[in-house]
């Protein structure tokens, strides 16, 4: 195996080079809610009519989120412009 089968390439051939990212150069996320800062994986559900998928039943699409352990929560910059506002918060 050669160096370059598991390289990623720029569309004009060059090299990609991922920046290099420590803690240091991230944001700490909070809850808009509560101000919490620690969060699970929660997933909202969007369901699509047999009319539209063309399958025998109804089809669901999951969309993967992110929830405040404290208040449970969804921060707004977690959720996909298209479903804002269809979202119940507690």
């Amino acid at each position: 195996m050669n160096d370059t089968q598991n390289n990623v390439f720029n569309m004009d051939g060059t090299p990609y080079m991922q920046p290099k990212i420590t803690i240091k150069d991230t944001t700490e996320v909070i809850c808009e809610a509560c101000k919490g800062n620690v969060f699970q994986e929660a997933t909202l559900l969007r369901s699509v009519s047999p009319l539209i998928s063309g399958q025998p039943k109804t089809s669901y699409i999951p969309i993967q989120v992110f929830s405040c352990v404290n208040c449970g929560v969804v921060n707004q910059e977690f959720i996909p412009d298209e479903v804002k506002s269809s979202i119940v918060s507690r």
